[in-house]
């Protein structure tokens, strides 16, 4: 349970990987000639002790064989990682009877936005929980199935096909309320190397 609370402190602090492809130096990127995704912007103010003063995604730093694989879900690999999750999201597992999509339909639709907002406060288990612990609670507590290990390929398939469905949305997850005192407790421990090279 420790190792769950520290990875939604940690995952507090990232974002939603990009796959996309234009001009080094541009601010958006386009991916499948359509989904547009912003790749730099000014660091937030929480940033300043770091003298960072543009936050850049790695897609800056992949080269040009990388990029070009990346730039068509046909010719990128890890769509095949999505393409298997599809078929577990249709697949009915467990006591209950149920699929993913015996509750949520298809992913395409009820899946849009979801990956913006994880990690996310559950009010009625009293935690912060990042996508996969949700994952593990529809699976356990909806289908009655066995929860997928947390760092599994079966689990890295399905936030992968969840989260693709959120491409070129903004992040929007919630720092304030019951979340505040882990975002500042994951702040510390990210901006601690910091404040030890300085020290």
């Amino acid at each position: 349970m420790k190792f769950k609370a520290l990875t939604a402190v940690a995952a507090l602090m990232v974002t939603i990987p990009a796959i996309t492809l234009a001009d080094p130096d541009d601010d958006t990127l386009v991916l499948n000639g359509e989904t547009e995704m912003v790749t730099k912007v000014a660091a937030p103010a929480h940033m300043a002790e770091t003298g960072v003063d543009t936050v850049m995604s790695g897609w800056h730093f992949r080269n040009d064989d990388t990029q070009a694989m990346q730039t068509d879900d046909f010719d990128n690999p890890g769509m095949l990682a999505v393409e298997a999750a599809i078929e577990a999201w249709n697949t009915v597992e467990g006591e209950a009877g149920k699929s993913c999509a015996s509750c949520h339909g298809a992913a395409e639709d009820s899946m849009k936005g979801i990956r913006a907002v994880y990690p996310k406060w559950n009010e009625t288990a009293g935690e912060l929980r990042t996508l996969a612990m949700q994952v593990n609670d529809c699976r356990t507590n909806q289908m009655k199935a066995e929860p997928y290990k947390y760092t599994s390929g079966p689990m890295a398939a399905m936030e992968a096909l969840i989260s693709v469905q959120s491409r070129g949305m903004p992040v929007n997850v919630a720092i304030d309320g019951p979340v505040q005192a882990m975002w500042e407790k994951g702040k510390e421990m990210y901006y601690a190397p910091f404040q030890r090279l300085r020290a």
